[in-house]
């Protein structure tokens, strides 16, 4: 009994962590304002995309309007070619 009981606790307080992080990583994910609460998956495919979409800005693969090879403003981020040279310092530290 004092197993199951000790087993109970240790389930609530992973569930509490695993729930908490994924609250932090919604907020660092760039959403629409009314959109609904993102579900797990739907917040791991978003951070996802969005890590895959920084990497090519910091990396130069986004460049002035092409994105995927595809002419036109990005979907996340209208940029410039002046824009893609200029990386705010904020960007660098987080």
């Amino acid at each position: 009994m004092a197993q199951r009981r000790a087993a109970n606790i240790r389930e609530r307080r992973r569930m509490f962590n695993l729930n908490e992080a994924f609250d932090k990583l919604r907020r660092k994910v760039p959403t629409f304002a009314y959109e609904k609460r993102l579900s797990r998956i739907e917040t791991l495919r978003l951070a996802i995309t969005y890590i895959s979409f920084m990497t090519e800005l910091l990396t130069g693969g986004v460049k002035a309007g092409v994105v995927d090879g595809v002419r036109g403003p990005s979907p996340l981020f209208p940029i410039t070619a002046q824009q893609r040279d200029y990386i705010p310092y904020s960007l660098v530290q987080n």
